[in-house]
């Protein structure tokens, strides 16, 4: 959307973009070292190996950049709480199953070895934990006080993503576990996936349907980089346009990833013969 406006906006406009374009990466340094760390440790353990399980984890370590350390996150802490939903969703519904996927059972094995570790996945294994968490945690973050105050900190906005990512993977592993035994049957699953899009849409439906200047931020406009007329007037999104944006990527956006993976659990399902169907999943 922006490169397809650049060429009818005032030449100061113009430059604020290409600005935002260039610069505008690594606004957070802690969150491009952690996932650059990260992708290091991974490829360190693997020793270098490619393969299936290492493309999934690398297009979830590109996900989690492009969500905390490209322009997205400068547009999305000044300007858009719709682009600010986007981050949200980037980060718990994309990037977090991608790493997951890109996990393979004999690390997990590994890991399970310790006695400690053990205790803690038999723990936030239990489905109803897990979704208590994964769930709980998008709505925790989203009630106005707390939000607006991720706005006004980084240390704030820095702890809102940690804890984004930490619940969202204890929720997704009980779908994604890399030991096949751990996760939840297939129609425990849908049912486990089918009612988090459920709270996920009346979350969007309770910001979209709000009074405009829920969050306050989004309704004066600091305008660092100068984009607030372009954003404003030209493209048409005033606070109330882009609360109901951010409550629509919300549902939309959140739901369909949902629905893909039940398609996944069912398909993996009806694939199986007979005989190997899990009967039960139980952890250590």
């Amino acid at each position: 959307m922006v490169l397809a406006h650049l060429s009818a906006h005032p030449p100061a406009q113009e430059k604020a973009i290409w600005e935002l374009l260039l610069s505008g990466w690594f606004r957070e340094p802690w969150a491009a070292a952690g996932v650059i760390l990260t992708a290091l440790i991974y490829f360190s353990l693997r020793r270098g190996r490619w393969d299936r399980h290492s493309i999934y984890f690398s297009l979830g370590c590109a996900v989690l950049f492009l969500a905390l350390a490209s322009p997205i996150a400068a547009i999305a802490e000044d300007y858009l709480f719709s682009v600010h939903m986007l981050q949200h969703l980037l980060l718990e519904v994309v990037a977090v199953p991608l790493l997951l996927i890109g996990i393979p059972k004999s690390g997990a094995r590994r890991l399970l070895r310790h006695s400690w570790l053990r205790k803690i996945a038999g723990i936030l294994g239990d489905p109803i934990v897990a979704w208590g968490i994964g769930v709980g945690m998008m709505w925790l973050w989203h009630w106005p006080i707390l939000f607006n105050w991720t706005l006004e900190s980084r240390a704030a906005h820095a702890l809102e993503h940690f804890c984004f990512i930490a619940a969202a993977t204890v929720f997704w592993n009980a779908v994604l576990d890399p030991i096949e035994s751990f996760r939840l049957k297939p129609f425990t699953a849908v049912a486990y996936l089918f009612s988090a899009c459920a709270a996920h849409t009346l979350l969007a439906v309770l910001i979209t349907f709000a009074p405009p200047g829920l969050y306050s931020k989004y309704s004066q406009l600091a305008d660092p980089l100068g984009l607030g007329d372009l954003i404003r007037r030209r493209w048409g999104l005033d606070p109330a346009t882009d609360q109901q944006m951010g409550g629509a990527f919300l549902w939309v956006m959140g739901c369909f990833i949902f629905i893909l993976f039940i398609l996944m659990v069912l398909a993996r399902y009806y694939r199986q013969p007979e005989r190997d169907l899990p009967l039960a999943g139980s952890r250590p």
